[in-house]
């Protein structure tokens, strides 16, 4: 008797599984019906100004990382860059306060200039709104890099030359340069 039940309850779970997997092939799947609504969406100006208004509201964005965005959800690139211009204009969309606070945020992260520089470059900023940015920013990069240091290796200096290039290593990958490395590493003031 027992053994009639649990065969009976794994037919049932199995023709339940059956009819599932039925089911599911006909209905069609609710994230692709969102992408085509999405597309159709983004075929108007207020629906790809709304959209690009949406990313800027969870964080600053670069133009053309803002229109990378746009296209990667179907809108055309004449109404992103016509709405993008009067995001600009309104003050909505700047680049330096993109470069402001992805400076800030990287440098937190305890990135040196050098990386920060070379991640700016590939998203499309032009270099010398970089330099300029880099330059204003106000940070102090030898504390900053002092501190990273720190952080990562307990502020022992390196004992063998093998220590002495894995730190090297990490604060160059980081993005300080190999002057600065060198005399954190060596033991004398950054000042000198």
């Amino acid at each position: 008797m027992v053994l009639k039940l649990q065969l009976l309850r794994l037919l049932v779970k199995r023709l339940l599984q059956n009819l599932k997997m039925i089911w599911s092939t006909l209905t069609p799947t609710p994230t692709s019906d969102l992408q085509i609504d999405h597309v159709r969406r983004t075929r108007y100006p207020v629906a790809v100004r709304r959209t690009a208004m949406d990313l800027l509201a969870r964080r600053e964005h670069g133009r053309v990382e803002l229109t990378r965005k746009l296209r990667q959800r179907g809108a055309e690139l004449e109404l992103i860059d016509q709405e993008l211009d009067r995001l600009t204009e309104e003050g909505l969309l700047s680049e330096a306060r993109y470069l402001e606070s992805f400076i800030s945020y990287r440098s937190r992260s305890g990135y040196g200039p050098a990386r920060i520089r070379e991640e700016l470059s590939q998203r499309g900023l032009q270099r010398s709104d970089i330099e300029q940015a880099l330059r204003e920013c106000g940070i102090d990069w030898q504390s900053l890099l002092i501190d990273v240091w720190q952080r990562k290796f307990s502020g022992q200096l390196p004992s063998d030359p093998r220590s002495r290039a894995q730190q090297t290593r990490f604060l160059v990958y980081r993005g300080f340069s190999m002057e600065m490395v060198g005399r954190v590493l060596s033991g004398r003031s950054l000042d000198d």
